[in-house]
């Protein structure tokens, strides 16, 4: 797949967003107001609502289904993630400072730094300075000509005399805010001091079989994270807003070396991304540097109050069977899926059977279903499986069998699953909307 290819996958129709028209046009009614008063540097309501993200957020949500927007991967940052990511640098910024959004949407990012900056009496003055400082890329016109005047916004409600006649010639003086190909432009990065980005999120083909060792769909935002880092000078600070399965999630283990080994820095679990997205994110944040020998500390420690983890006692894998894709060959067993395994329960299949000739699996064992929110009360919902006969288990489970093949071990391990430790440990371990078999392994267990 080209870069252009990767990049139009990545925004898809978002070019379609016509109810961002009204906003643009509020914008330009707002500057006018402004110069038109008495005092070209009052604070009027117009320009408050004009650059407040959460209005901006608004508007792209009643233009799109939550499901278009997760298909695009699309989520603009709010006011308090912009804040915490502009946290990271706050201390290093001057107006000799070069700062990219590779993937800057409407603006928030940028604005966010902005209000680090310091400003000068008048407004042409101040965006000048502020335009060496601000760099932005995003494919979408309509965002950067939005985002452009948010930022002309965020001068006057500083305090600035307006002295210039529209907000359009306003605009035109950041001029390294422009639509452009941010996988195509990574190569443009060499005098740079600092990138900070909030990626798009949805699947894309992978481009990167070597680092992820396979060929399906990968998060964009751990390409567009590895591209820029790999692409900055040493020394530059880095900060991206990613989504927790880059944290946590087991088919980025490859991604997470490759990071470590050239980038110097932590991860700091932030929670969801807003009160209307269900996806939670970290912030990544870091100095690039030639040979990196200490490892980001991905996950934070976990001092446990008990003595022994699941993996001491048990075997852990996933249900072999893929319902929609395994054929129905070899001999009828019983078969087992979310839907009709009562949870907290122990019980012996019988209500279906199915034909499967891969691998069956042999009572007393422990199941533990796969989907799991943090905002679960429970976050590992688990059933004891017994009988005498072996048993196809649909994917959807994680299944633990005990080394002893003893009943009483499994009956236990429900109780575990139970314990607000359980909960405690997976919700600082992995925040996706999964379970891994490398998260049900390390649950602390009590078998004492």
């Amino acid at each position: 797949m080209g870069n252009k290819q990767l990049l139009n996958s990545i925004y898809g129709d978002l070019l379609r967003v016509d109810s961002l028209d009204t906003h643009y046009n509020n914008l330009n009614s707002a500057y006018d107001t402004l110069r038109s008063s008495r005092d070209g540097s009052q604070q009027l309501p117009e320009a408050s609502s004009a650059i407040c993200s959460t209005e901006l957020n608004r508007l792209v949500r009643d233009s799109f289904s939550i499901d278009e927007l997760r298909k695009d991967g699309i989520y603009f940052t709010g006011d308090d993630l912009a804040k915490h990511a502009a946290n990271f640098i706050k201390k290093d910024l001057s107006l000799k400072s070069r700062v990219l959004d590779p993937a800057c949407g409407g603006g928030n990012l940028l604005i966010a730094i902005s209000k680090h900056l310091p400003v000068k009496k008048h407004l042409k003055s101040t965006l000048e300075a502020w335009s060496k400082v601000l760099y932005g890329l995003d494919l979408n016109l309509r965002f950067i000509n939005i985002a452009k005047k948010r930022i002309v916004f965020e001068a006057i409600m500083r305090g600035v005399v307006v002295d210039i006649d529209s907000v359009d010639e306003a605009a035109a003086l950041l001029k390294h805010i422009n639509t452009g190909n941010g996988i195509e432009d990574v190569s443009n990065c060499k005098e740079l001091t600092h990138v900070i980005m909030n990626p798009p999120y949805n699947n894309i083909k992978n481009s990167f079989s070597d680092l992820w060792g396979t060929n399906s769909l990968v998060n964009s935002a751990a390409v567009f994270t590895k591209l820029y880092i790999e692409n900055i000078t040493p020394d530059t600070q880095f900060v991206a807003i990613l989504p927790e399965v880059l944290r946590s999630g087991n088919r980025y283990i490859g991604w997470r070396n490759n990071i470590q080994s050239i980038l110097r820095g932590r991860a700091v679990l932030k929670g969801k991304f807003d009160s209307k997205t269900d996806v939670d994110v970290f912030v990544l944040t870091g100095r690039k540097i030639a040979k990196n020998t200490k490892k980001i500390q991905w996950v934070d420690e976990y001092i446990s109050p008990l003595k022994y983890i699941v993996s001491d006692y048990f075997n852990v894998s996933v249900g072999a069977v893929v319902a929609y894709r395994d054929k129905l060959e070899g001999e009828s067993s019983p078969f087992i899926y979310p839907k009709n395994v009562e949870p907290w329960k122990k019980c012996i299949p019988r209500s279906e059977r199915r034909r499967f000739k891969g691998r069956l699996v042999k009572p007393p064992f422990v199941v533990i279903r796969r989907t799991s929110s943090p905002s679960d009360s429970n976050r590992a919902v688990a059933s004891v499986i017994s009988g005498k006969e072996k048993v196809a288990v649909e994917n959807h489970f994680i299944i633990c069998s005990p080394k002893s093949g003893s009943l009483k071990d499994c009956l236990d391990l429900l109780e575990n699953c139970k314990s607000s430790v359980t909960n405690e440990y997976l919700n600082n371990y992995i925040r996706c909307r999964h379970l891994t078999v490398s998260a049900v392994k390390t649950i602390p267990l009590d078998m004492e």
